[in-house]
């Protein structure tokens, strides 16, 4: 036996079964309306985390995104143009890893709040006014303009 066939031979279980003996709170993210296709076979823990690597197995932030785009290559820079927030922090800035209950494993239902943790003000004209002549904020849905988040190489404000 060579290398993963040994490997695999030597554990009491297989993952994510093994793995989910020590991360039963990860095992329930895998159970919500979006996740990654862990139950379903199509992905593996050991296909973003290394369980041998000390001190770095669990993030997935910054630098370490290479794990997610491995798989999302499109989101993929370097852009002319960064979204600090993809640069620094990475996928995890936005993203819950794992699942989440918000279309595209995003930490917040609304878009427009995920943006405002980062960007709590806003110029002048994404003020609107709603059918009954109310102001409010267009921050709804702030992809709708705002197309190229994670980088753009034509456009400073990641527009179309």
């Amino acid at each position: 036996m060579h290398g993963s066939e040994t490997q695999s031979s030597l554990l009491s279980e297989s993952t994510p079964v093994l793995c989910y003996t020590c991360h039963a709170e990860v095992r329930a993210s895998f159970l919500l309306t979006e996740r990654h296709p862990v139950e379903q076979g199509g992905v593996d823990c050991t296909d973003c985390h290394n369980p041998h690597a000390p001190g770095q197995r669990r993030l997935l932030g910054g630098f370490k995104q290479d794990d997610c785009l491995r798989c999302h290559s499109e989101f993929r820079g370097p852009w002319f143009f960064e979204h600090q927030a993809v640069a620094v922090e990475g996928c995890m800035a936005c993203h819950a890893p794992h699942g989440s209950v918000n279309r595209h494993l995003l930490t917040y239902q609304r878009v427009g709040d995920l943006c405002l943790q980062c960007h709590p003000s806003q110029p002048f004209f994404h003020v609107a006014v709603d059918g009954a002549g109310d102001r409010t904020t267009g921050i709804n849905d702030c992809t709708r303009c705002h197309t190229q988040i994670h980088g753009s190489n034509n456009d400073a404000l990641f527009l179309r």
